[in-house]
């Protein structure tokens, strides 16, 4: 009996199963059948591009109208708005000859297709000023196709998806945003970056170089500048741009935390500026309907042929020939000297002479010019508000750039180096070590080879004077008296005897006359000449010695020590600058200078500059 009754439940259930999906087929069938009629060859309501002339789109409660006005499109709300002409009549370009992929003319139930209470409604107004709304519902989750009807009309189409998704674009999307100037990094001056309206760092290029930058803190304090640091922190700030637009005009300032800027980033840079100029030739030889000059007579021809440095031998000699044909004062041209006339207009047409009578020059100029980036606050995102100097609107940055400059520690952009010095630009040290200072400087100095001299200093020792004199009173008057006259005076001559007995002049050449000097360079320590190599050493560790660290750490926080060096530098243009040496217990030296921060040093670096020291010392 329980396999009977089995069975028949197994029967039932078939049975129904049966039933069930001849239902769902004929439910299918009946869909398919509304859906499957003839398509149109276009909907009820279409509008052209040329008849289009207003557009009103409504979504998620908010409107929005474009007016057309000549070929261009304004938003009426705010006449000033900047449209983008090129992004909105693209989007616009979707809604002209809408054709549909399917057509259901009897659809049933507007809420199965998204239509009872449409999320996109486009009203289109047309020149005639006759208007029609298109409704957008659903969108078709196997087809990618959207539902549409017109209103007032009870036929639903299937157009193309992508036309509800274009419209779904807010104001700020097809803003004319607009762009912060272009500003090449090779054309900063100097660049700020501000904190509650006061300058908290500013980077400047010195005036007199235009290279070389420096830092000057909000006190005041300067400091050379890490170059790297810097070209990476330039490079942002010319690259700033806005992302999108949050705002037009600028009505409310203190929505976006710009009423009072979080910072301040001033770019000053000098823009290159081309000026185009005329420059007008001087007139020459100026022809009338082709027909040359006639001068007075030929004199005043040749002279306006010097006045215009023209060489044409063809037209002297035509002068001459038509000075055969001219009858007293009743001059006239004759055909050879026509032809010359014109070869003197430097060989060159009418066309041409008229391009030659004018030349454009054109000359830069360096304009100074100002971008100022204000700073606000974050919206969702965390991109910063932001507004440019001679901009209308508000925009967004992104946070990355932005905090570059808000975050910026200006310690991360101290030149390292504790000695900016070198032999080239170094006119004296003056070091204090153990209790002593010392004057340490170079000089360039001429001297004759020390093999002139020592053969000088022995020749004198070898001919006495008074030898000299016993041998110039054996000799012949004239040339022994002219040799002894030569020796007294201690110099070795050479004479050179020119001419024949129609006496032609004698010409003595001193050997000293002919000897160059040679320049070398010597070292001191105080008086004392010093090996140059260790003296150079010594420079070298100086100039390389670099900060672990700096920072603004007075003298007064070594009141009890003594420093255990001090090196002043005088450079070649009169300043100087007093670096103390002080030991701390952190195992490093802190280097003080007179001015600007001080400086953090390996312990290891400031022993060797003091055994180069030591040795320089030894070496005198």
């Amino acid at each position: 009996m329980k396999k009977k009754g089995l069975v028949f439940s197994l029967a039932a259930l078939a049975a129904l199963t049966g039933a069930y999906l001849g239902t769902r087929d004929l439910e299918s069938d009946m869909e398919d059948a509304a859906e499957d009629t003839a398509t149109p060859a276009s909907l009820s309501q279409t509008v052209s591009d040329e008849e289009m002339a207003e557009v009103t789109i409504r979504k998620d409660a908010e409107e929005m109208v474009f007016q057309k006005s000549g070929d261009s499109w304004v938003y009426p709300e705010n006449a000033g708005f900047p449209v983008d002409e090129q992004q909105i009549d693209s989007i616009f370009a979707k809604l002209a000859d809408v054709i549909p992929e399917r057509v259901l003319e009897e659809p049933g139930e507007l809420e199965e297709y998204g239509l009872d209470n449409p999320a996109l409604s486009i009203t289109l107004k047309k020149t005639d000023e006759t208007s029609f709304t298109y409704l957008f519902g659903d969108t078709n989750s196997s087809t990618g196709d959207a539902y549409l009807q017109v209103e007032g009309e009870d036929a639903i189409y299937t157009v193309d998806g992508d036309i509800p998704e274009s419209m779904q674009f807010s104001l700020y999307d097809v803003a004319e945003m607009e762009e912060l100037p272009t500003v090449d990094s090779g054309s900063i001056t100097k660049l700020s970056v501000q904190k509650n309206g006061e300058d908290f760092v500013t980077f400047q290029k010195d005036e007199e170089t235009g290279i070389v930058w420096k830092m000057i803190l909000e006190d005041g304090t300067e400091s050379a500048v890490d170059s790297t640091q810097l070209n990476s922190l330039t490079a942002t700030a010319t690259g700033l741009s806005y992302a999108s637009m949050a705002d037009y005009p600028d009505d409310d300032l203190a929505k976006y935390g710009l009423e009072e800027p979080a910072a301040e980033i001033v770019l000053n840079y000098e823009e290159e500026v081309e000026i185009e100029s005329e420059e007008v030739e001087p007139e020459t030889l100026e022809l009338d309907d082709g027909e040359p000059e006639v001068t007075e007579d030929i004199e005043e021809a040749e002279l306006e042929m010097t006045e215009l440095d023209v060489e044409s031998p063809e037209l002297e000699e035509d002068l001459e020939e038509s000075d055969l044909e001219m009858d007293g004062e009743d001059l006239e041209p004759v055909e050879d000297t026509e032809e010359a006339t014109v070869e003197t207009e430097f060989g060159m047409d009418d066309a041409d002479e008229e391009d030659a009578d004018t030349e454009e020059t054109v000359t830069v100029e360096y304009v100074p010019k100002t971008l100022l980036v204000k700073v606000g606050s974050t919206d969702e995102d965390g991109n910063y508000y932001v507004q440019g100097n001679d901009c209308t609107g508000i925009y967004t940055m992104d946070a990355d750039s932005i905090e570059m400059f808000l975050n910026l520690d200006e310690m991360d952009y101290v030149d390292k180096t504790v000695h900016t010095i070198s032999l080239s630009n170094l006119q004296k040290l003056e070091v204090t070590y153990q209790g002593k200072t010392s004057e340490l400087f170079y000089a360039e100095e001429d001297v004759l080879p020390e093999s002139d001299a020592e053969e000088q200093e022995d020749t004198t020792e070898e001919e006495p004077v008074e030898e000299i004199m016993e041998e110039a009173a054996e000799g012949s008057e004239e040339d022994e008296t002219s040799a002894a006259e030569s020796r007294v005076s201690g110099e070795e001559t050479a004479e050179a005897f020119v001419g024949d007995a129609e006496g032609e002049e004698t010409e003595e050449i001193t050997e000293e006359a002919t000897r160059e000097s040679e320049t070398v360079t010597n070292y001191y320590v105080d008086d004392n000449i010093v090996d140059g190599n260790t003296f150079q050493s010594f420079i070298n560790k100086l100039s390389a010695l670099s900060a672990q660290t700096k920072g603004n750490i007075s003298e007064g926080d070594f009141d009890a020590e003594e420093p255990v060096i001090v090196i002043k530098v005088t450079k070649n243009d009169g300043t100087s600058a007093e670096y103390k040496y002080y030991s701390d217990d952190s195992g490093l030296y802190t280097v003080i200078p007179d001015s600007g921060f001080a400086s953090k040093v390996n312990k290891m670096s400031v022993t060797d500059i003091l055994e180069a020291y030591e040795a320089l010392l030894q070496s005198s």
